[in-house]
């Protein structure tokens, strides 16, 4: 009797449970499709096809959902500094060597790898890179279509500017030191051995060549058929290009820090500063001193735009002067001691500060902004139109706005 009891509540749930979904059709429609059953348990025969069974990726392949890696940053990006001053950044296979050369729309930069890059002055796309055998260590300089640069390795190289092709070379026999010069006719080299190396720029045929009574690491200026070159003691020497013969010598007071400024317009002018604070303006004929100013910590180094000469002093400050009297016209404080030469143009100035910082200063000399770059300068900016051009010893090619 127990299990005839039990078989008919059994059969009364079933009935009860049927009825509910005969009765409930708004139910089955949410419950949707019934369920696929289940596959068999057991092997399939040989000629039933098998379902495509997806492939696994290897493990090393596969997505990570915790850590998912970084996004692979394209060649030549480096992270922004930040601010609205800072136009485009490149970095470099290696460490700059010699300063920056802007010229005709393009930057370019020399490195310790022996490779010299063409960067577009615009958006800093490299439009070519030579690779020059050894570290540039004369700063290029741009003549008609062809870039020179100078080497450790003793050799000074032309290269088409248009596409860095490799044309002449020419043997110096020592690390080429200072930064190269031209006029468009004549290039001049600054050797480790302290010679001077004059050679035509059609085909780099020496010229003329003379021993240095001292070392000149800066760079040597040419104006009317003369070389000038000034030694860190202060000695400043012109000579002929032609053939190389001394036409006048000046000793200035506390040694030459930054580089020389030669005016273009008549009558031609040179102008240094000294580690004494000291700026003379000397005829670039024959070597006569037009005027002195002194007052302020070392020259750092200078500028010129305008009729006004800006010289960067060691005591944080610019000094303006009158280009033609030496009168001062105005003295501006810096955020910084400055690095070396002030670059200026119509748009504003701008200082390397020592701690990697640049300061950008407006027409009158205000400051506009204080940009942090955070690395050693191979350099001293160099302006062009509203834009600034620095390199870093760290790799690093920055472009600023004022």
């Amino acid at each position: 009797m127990t299990g005839l009891r039990a078989a008919r509540r059994l059969s009364l749930w079933l009935l009860a449970g049927a009825l509910a979904w005969v009765c409930a059709p708004e139910a089955r429609a949410q419950q949707g499709p019934p369920a696929p059953p289940a596959p068999p348990e057991f092997p399939l025969p040989p000629d039933v096809p098998r379902p495509p069974v997806a492939e696994e990726p290897p493990y090393a392949d596969r997505p990570s959902t915790r850590n998912p890696p970084p996004p692979l940053e394209p060649e030549g990006a480096v992270p922004r500094v930040g601010g609205p001053n800072v136009g485009w950044s490149v970095l470099l296979p290696s460490p700059l060597a010699s300063s920056l050369t802007v010229s005709g729309g393009m930057v370019l930069a020399g490195t310790a790898g022996g490779t010299l890059h063409a960067l577009h002055a615009g958006n800093g796309v490299e439009l070519w890179r030579a690779d020059v055998g050894a570290p540039v260590t004369g700063q290029p300089v741009v003549s008609g279509a062809s870039v020179f640069a100078g080497t450790a390795s003793g050799n000074v190289l032309a290269l088409d500017a248009a596409t860095g092709q490799r044309g002449q070379l020419a043997r110096c026999g020592a690390a080429v030191t200072a930064p190269l010069a031209t006029d468009g006719q004549r290039l001049v080299a600054i050797t480790t051995s302290g010679q001077l190396k004059v050679f035509d720029v059609d085909g780099l045929l020496p010229r003329a060549q003379v021993q240095l009574s001292a070392p000149a690491a800066l760079a040597p200026a040419i104006a009317s058929g003369l070389v000038i070159v000034a030694s860190a003691a202060g000695r400043v020497q012109a000579f002929d290009l032609e053939r190389g013969l001394e036409r006048w010598s000046y000793q200035l007071v506390g040694g030459v820090l930054g580089p020389m400024l030669v005016t273009a317009s008549a009558p031609q002018r040179v102008h240094l500063g000294s580690a004494a604070g000291v700026i003379a303006a000397l005829d670039v004929a024959n070597g006569r001193e037009r005027w002195r100013y002194s007052g302020h910590g070392a020259i750092q180094g200078l500028g010129a735009v305008t009729g006004r000469l800006v010289a960067a002093s060691a005591g944080m400050t610019l000094v303006e002067l009158d280009r033609e009297t030496g009168a001062r016209l105005g003295t501006t404080m810096l955020g910084g001691v400055p690095a070396g030469a002030p670059a200026l143009c119509p748009a504003g100035a701008a200082v390397a500060l020592e701690g990697g910082r640049v300061e950008l200063l407006d027409a009158a000399l205000r400051r506009v902004a204080l940009v942090d770059l955070a690395g050693t300068f191979a350099g001293p900016p160099v302006a062009q139109g509203e834009r600034v051009y620095i390199g870093l010893q760290q790799s690093v090619v920055y472009c600023l706005r004022f």
